[in-house]
């Protein structure tokens, strides 16, 4: 856009260009650029939460394998089972937050953001650990000489209940695998589109810092020119000697040129002004019952201007009249 230039005006043209500038052409593209990142965060986040409601469906449903662990084997297999539990729990929130974060468009929450989308990687690295750990050793934590109806088809008394364990691993807990492998490439996405988002919000900051500064700089140049501006003035007043005088010329006269027309716009009678109007429409005041009275405008070169009214006009063509005949 055309301004004027900075130096000629130090704050208005400075702080309209900053701001004209910021938010006509910065602000709609960093605007797009943030509503994007947003939606696919959203996107990435609601694919999250519907893993996480998952995995933790299927730890909750395999929680009987515990019924099946020997007594040396029952905590570890509890607190794997816990984990897996907490797994599903942290990817519902770590995911519901992320999305917080990015439609509450502040630095901090979004570097706890992206914090918690690490610590859920690490959490479900370990969780598919845990359910391949169960998978492998069924054969050590499986008791076998325990009888329970629910997988009688699986396990009898004269034969194994590793089947019963394969079971439940093969239909609840290597899903989870794969669910918490698909959940920690959804987490990475989400923590690339969060930095992005925390990077363009960065840069927005940056540019209104740049433009306050602008503002601020373009103020401080108006002050200096407004003291100095003061100082010309008391200095002139102080020594009058220095300036010209419009009131006298060199001999010490007045000007020849009236004071009244040097301070007005021009020097000649307005069509329409109070003089106009008292000498043109002297037969509209007369109709009225009043009787204008003679006027005169003073120069300082002693040339009187006399406007006589209609009264005295008439008074003398009478006369003129009478003489004649």
């Amino acid at each position: 856009m055309n301004v004027a230039s900075p130096e000629l005006f130090p704050s208005g043209p400075v702080a309209i260009e900053v701001k004209c500038e910021f938010n006509m052409v910065d602000k709609v593209a960093f605007t797009k650029r943030i509503l994007s990142l947003q939606w696919a965060v959203l996107l990435i986040n609601i694919a999250i939460i519907a893993v996480g409601g998952s995995n933790f469906g299927l730890a909750v449903a395999s929680r009987p394998i515990l019924r099946l662990s020997v007594a040396s084997h029952y905590d570890q297999i509890r607190s794997i089972c816990d984990l897996i539990v907490a797994t599903g729990i942290v990817q519902i929130v770590v995911a519901g937050y992320d999305i917080f974060a990015s439609n509450w468009k502040l630095i901090r929450p979004l570097y706890l953001a992206i914090t918690l989308a690490c610590a859920a990687v690490i959490i479900e690295i370990v969780a598919i650990t845990t359910c391949s750990y169960i998978y492998t050793e069924s054969d050590a934590i499986v008791d076998e000489n325990i009888f329970i109806p629910w997988y009688e088809w699986d396990c009898l008394p004269s034969g194994s209940c590793k089947a019963g364990v394969t079971f439940y691993t093969a239909y609840f807990l290597m899903p989870q695998v794969g669910l918490t492998a698909l959940a920690i490439a959804l987490h990475c996405l989400a923590v690339l589109y969060l930095l992005k988002l925390l990077r363009t919000l960065q840069e927005k900051q940056q540019q209104i810092l740049i433009a306050k500064e602008k503002i601020r700089q373009a103020g401080n140049s108006r002050v200096a020119l407004t003291s100095a501006m003061e100082t010309a003035k008391s200095e002139s007043k102080d020594n009058p000697e220095d300036g010209d005088d419009d009131d006298e010329d060199e001999n010490g006269n007045e000007p020849s040129t009236p004071a009244s027309i040097l301070k007005g716009d021009h020097g000649y009678v307005a069509a329409g002004s109070a003089l106009d109007k008292d000498y043109d429409d002297a037969k509209v005041i007369r109709n009225r019952g009043k009787q204008p009275q003679p006027q005169s405008l003073s120069f300082n070169t002693n040339v009187e201007i006399h406007f006589l009214n209609q009264k005295q006009d008439n008074e003398e063509g009478h006369n003129r009249e009478t003489t004649q005949m």
